[in-house]
């Protein structure tokens, strides 16, 4: 069945499958970069929130601010994310909008879910030898403060109410529904 001419792009029409391929990958990796170098934070991040809660010991309020900092991280690369897809997409070349709506959401939705979900397991992971070192233990610090389950009950709780409060505050609707 034919697409309705108005979801059409018709000036992407005549782009050829080599190019579209070409920039859909460049979009993926771009992706992949902007997730790795949240990563890279986010495990120094743990570094550092590991390295307090060895001298200052799990109960110290600085390692809980570690914990919020990180999922402010999260938060705001998710954020920087969701941009930066959106924007790029838009040079993929897709021939309708709904390919490119398609292609937005599925994109967005792994490459949120892989930073919010899995990366602080993941950074927990790479620090687990380090863990392993200084206190003899089995490693990764699961429940403890400044653990991976703190860690992610912030990250969780910012990504539930920051959203619908930001759209709430957000100065532009509100000026729009005083006009109103």
């Amino acid at each position: 069945m034919a697409p309705e001419p108005s979801d059409m792009i018709w000036h992407n029409l005549g782009t050829g499958t080599k190019q579209k391929s070409k920039l859909r990958l460049k979009t993926n990796l771009i992706a992949l970069l902007l997730i790795g170098v949240g990563f890279g934070l986010i495990v120094l991040l743990n570094f550092g929130q590991a390295e307090i809660s060895f001298s200052a010991g799990e109960d110290s309020s600085a390692v809980q601010w570690f914990s919020f900092l990180s999922s402010v991280l999260i938060f705001l690369i998710n954020s920087f994310l969701r941009m930066s897809i959106q924007a790029l997409s838009k040079h993929e070349k897709r021939s309708n909008f709904t390919g490119y709506f398609q292609t937005v959401t599925i994109k967005l939705t792994i490459a949120q879910l892989i930073n919010t979900a899995f990366s602080q397991l993941f950074a927990k992971l790479v620090l687990s030898g380090y863990y392993e070192d200084k206190t003899g233990s089995d490693g990764i610090n699961f429940y403890g403060a400044g653990g991976l389950l703190a860690n992610m009950y912030f990250v969780f709780l910012l990504s539930a109410f920051t959203p619908p409060l930001s759209t709430l505050f957000n100065p532009f609707f509100l000026w729009k529904r005083y006009n109103r």
